[in-house]
């Protein structure tokens, strides 16, 4: 199985301390702060529950892992229309989390810690309707800290000196994205190979292509954020709520996990659907008239289609009523381009150049939409674009291999300990086949790519 990655030791047990040892007996519980019912002033409850917020699931995290199955999120229930009606249930629990998110924000970019793990940052200053008792005693208790998002540390990362420190404004934390990663392919890309299986892009192997994205990046990236400060809010935001991060309980959400990475960013990039209610396909409100001429295959799947669509519209039309804040995040014009750029370059050596490449073209052909009255920064030539065409259509059909795959091996390499030996068999049999089949450079470039599956398969010399 491939191992997570994990930020720096020092980063995550502080944060873990940070999280259990708040002393508030009012915040004991996880139903307490689902309820509100402990807090007299539910805005002064509202905005220490916030700081306090990783502590109330930490604190007593095993015993919500013995205790609280999520049988609902996990699909074994028996009736269909009662499940539906729980998860929509659960679903308004996603909101009024969300709700408590939204509450308040605080004055910098950063990670939360206790003043005595960090004495030497900055006070953490909220912001939000709450008493003066409040601010003062979050000032006293705790500190904005370096970032402990993962990319940030991979690696030769951690080692490395690179602005990681609280920000003040949107446009610095996006442009330190880009200025790690240049630092860090200067450095050490050259004397790697990136581990893409399959990757074919002469563009993924050139460090020098890498950084002029990044530098294309730097050119537009800031002017892509949105003028508007409430979307710009240091905002905290769990951004994994999967159904293996929420658990459920007697119809309710009792505790969710994995903490360890959640930091306070710009709202436009950290807040988002739940996973558990995101749904990218068709929209179906109801069964269709021929449903019982469906074979079981295809009921199936149009059942699950209507639940999450179902869902769906529950999550968004009560977020327009109770958290228009996140309702304007989710609609803003641009929202998702902007996601992806600042995304795609944290992957983009590791990963695959493509998309990254692929969300620029789209922002210098989209321009004139984004900024009329000026013109793009940089430009990609037809013989640039009609090579990423060409790439493109390289990627995907590794894309296809990898859904061909789907339920086995995951693109990013995971898979399960029961289908680990199916997938080191598959993957040894299509080594195999291409080195008989493949000939001249297409079979030295294969065998390049796929000879990682000599470390599971002993008596292979490789070409």
């Amino acid at each position: 199985m491939k191992p997570r990655r994990k930020s720096p030791r020092g980063l995550t047990e502080s944060s873990h301390q940070a999280a259990s040892s708040y002393p508030d007996s009012r915040l004991a519980t996880w139903r307490e702060f689902m309820r509100g019912a402990s807090e007299a002033d539910s805005r002064l409850g509202a905005a220490r529950l916030q700081i306090s917020l990783v502590h109330t699931i930490c604190s007593s995290m095993n015993s919500w892992r013995e205790d609280a199955p999520a049988d609902l999120l996990m699909g074994r229930v028996s009736t269909q229309s009662r499940a539906l009606m729980i998860q929509a249930k659960i679903v308004k629990n996603l909101i009024e989390i969300d709700t408590k998110f939204l509450a308040m924000s605080l004055d910098r970019f950063g990670a939360i810690f206790y003043a005595k793990d960090m004495p030497n940052c900055a006070p953490a200053e909220i912001r939000g309707e709450v008493s003066l008792a409040v601010r003062e005693d979050v000032r006293r208790r705790f500190v904005i800290g370096p970032t402990v998002e993962r990319e940030f540390w991979e690696d030769e990362r951690a080692q490395m000196s690179l602005d990681r420190d609280p920000w003040t404004s949107a446009a610095a934390y996006v442009e330190a994205i880009a200025h790690r990663e240049i630092q860090w392919i200067e450095r050490y890309a050259k004397a790697k190979v990136p581990p893409v299986p399959l990757s074919t892009s002469d563009a993924q192997k050139s460090p020098e292509m890498h950084i002029d994205l990044l530098q294309k990046y730097l050119s537009v990236v800031g002017k892509l954020l949105p003028a508007e400060e409430d979307l710009l809010l240091p905002t905290l935001w769990h951004r994994d709520l999967h159904r293996g991060n929420v658990f459920v309980l007697e119809g309710q959400v009792s505790s969710i996990i994995d903490w360890q990475c959640v930091w306070v960013g710009p709202r436009i990039l950290r807040a988002r659907t739940p996973q558990l209610v995101e749904y990218n396909g068709e929209i179906q409100m109801k069964l269709p008239e021929n449903f019982k001429q469906l074979d079981q295959k295809e009921k199936d799947r149009v059942r699950e289609a209507v639940r999450r669509s179902i869902l769906l519209y529950i999550y968004e039309t009560s977020t327009a009523k109770q958290n228009p804040s996140l309702y304007k995040v989710m609609r803003y014009p641009n929202g998702k381009t902007l996601e992806q750029l600042v995304e795609f370059p944290n992957n983009s050596w590791e990963g695959d150049i493509l998309p990254f490449r692929e969300v620029l073209i789209r922002i210098q052909r989209d321009w004139h939409l984004i900024h009329e009255t000026s013109s793009c920064p940089y430009h990609f030539s037809s013989e640039d674009i009609a090579q990423h065409l060409r790439d493109g259509e390289e990627f995907n059909e590794n894309a296809d291999f990898w859904d061909n795959l789907e339920g086995r091996v995951h693109r990013s390499g995971y898979t399960s300990n029961e289908d680990f030996q199916d997938a080191v068999a598959y993957f040894s049999q299509l080594r195999r086949v291409g080195l008989e089949t493949l000939v001249g450079k297409e079979r030295e470039s294969f065998g390049r790519q796929t000879r990682w599956m000599l470390d599971h398969q002993e008596g292979d010399r490789g070409i």
